[in-house]
């Protein structure tokens, strides 16, 4: 009668080896992509914040950046009014959010507007954006100074 060891012979390890390997191929893109977004996300919006000032500036006219809804904004020009008194906004780039972020809210983002000399003219929230990851819980705000600079506190 001959004893069988009790450890575990290269075959099953081989095969178990081989399921954590699937089950950490499929599990590990979804469980990093998440904080990848939101940090994506608002590198962007502090990029274009950024380039609505420069644009303000380049272009000795009013930019605004406004969230149109909680998953996307737009850089806006203005345009003197017919009148020539009220600014007149065209958009020029729409930015969709990534998946599970949004603006919080309500309401949803906010706008800034830049004048020619890359100063905030109007904001209605404050020269404050916070994006939020919804799915994790994490926020990361985005601040305006009223010179117009732009910074992640």
């Amino acid at each position: 009668m001959a004893l069988r060891g009790r450890g575990a012979t290269v075959v099953e390890l081989a095969i178990v080896l081989v399921i954590l390997g699937l089950l950490l191929a499929f599990a590990l893109p979804y469980l990093t992509s998440r904080p990848m977004n939101l940090r994506a996300d608002t590198n962007d919006l502090v990029a274009n914040l950024r380039l609505a000032r420069d644009l303000a500036i380049s272009r000795t006219t009013h930019y605004r950046l406004r969230a149109v809804d909680c998953s996307s904004y737009v850089i806006e020009k203005g345009v003197l009014g017919t009148d020539g008194d009220a600014w007149e906004f065209r958009e020029e780039r729409r930015v969709s959010l990534r998946e599970n972020v949004r603006f919080q809210g309500p309401p949803c983002g906010g706008s800034v507007e830049f004048d020619s000399r890359g100063r905030v003219v109007r904001s209605t929230s404050r020269g404050v954006f916070v994006l939020e990851d919804s799915s994790r819980g994490e926020q990361r705000t985005v601040a305006v100074s009223p010179v117009g600079g732009v910074s992640e506190p």
